[in-house]
């Protein structure tokens, strides 16, 4: 299946084109963004679920498919992709040399504050009612963390309206149209807030 994705953003006022080239259903690959490059790794439901349990400890194949009730050949799917992406690595187990692991790479532990984020925001918005369903603590203190964060350079607290997004020396035509958008729409704020006044 094959996808052509023309979208038209509309911001104040003004309708903006957002041309993606001709991709499949189930790649971002053509798309120059960091959210969606991430997304073309791990943004499908059972690489998540993957991840929790790696993260959690689970490591072979076998205890993977137990766990979660996942189709033999989606998680062999699952687990070639986070390989050729470098996110996991598979080796020969040091207790059962017939057997192999699935092992988180440097790469692999660097999604770990995304997956943090996402354990949060389900405690917050999709809770459930006898309380929550993972306290993540710290080895050292035994205390729970605090939680996914954004941080400003000096360690204050940020929220989505702190932060304002820029385009970098990688950004294409789609991402800086976006962001022109974002000021077009940040500066209308600031001038209703204004005409408030």
């Amino acid at each position: 299946m094959k996808l052509t994705s023309n979208f038209e953003v509309s911001i104040v006022g003004q309708h903006i084109p957002l041309n993606c080239p001709d991709m499949s259903a189930d790649s971002l690959s053509g798309i120059n963004c960091s959210i969606a490059q991430t997304l073309g790794v791990i943004g499908e439901w059972w690489t998540l679920m993957i991840l929790r349990n790696i993260f959690n400890g689970m490591y072979t194949f076998d205890a993977l498919q137990e766990n979660l009730g996942v189709s033999s050949s989606v998680l062999s799917a699952r687990l070639h992709r986070l390989i050729d992406a470098s996110v996991l690595e598979k080796r020969q187990s040091k207790t059962d040399r017939r057997s192999f692991e699935y092992r988180l790479t440097k790469r692999g532990h660097d999604l770990y504050p995304v997956m943090v984020a996402l354990h949060d925001w389900g405690e917050k918005w999709r809770p459930n009612k006898r309380g929550r369903r993972l306290v993540l603590i710290e080895k050292a203190t035994g205390e729970p963390i605090a939680g996914a964060k954004v941080l400003s350079n000096d360690l204050r607290s940020l929220q989505s309206w702190d932060i304002r997004a820029e385009p970098g020396p990688g950004a294409g035509k789609a991402l800086k149209t976006l962001l022109r958008g974002q000021t077009l729409t940040q500066a209308a704020v600031t001038r209703t807030a204004a005409d408030s006044d």
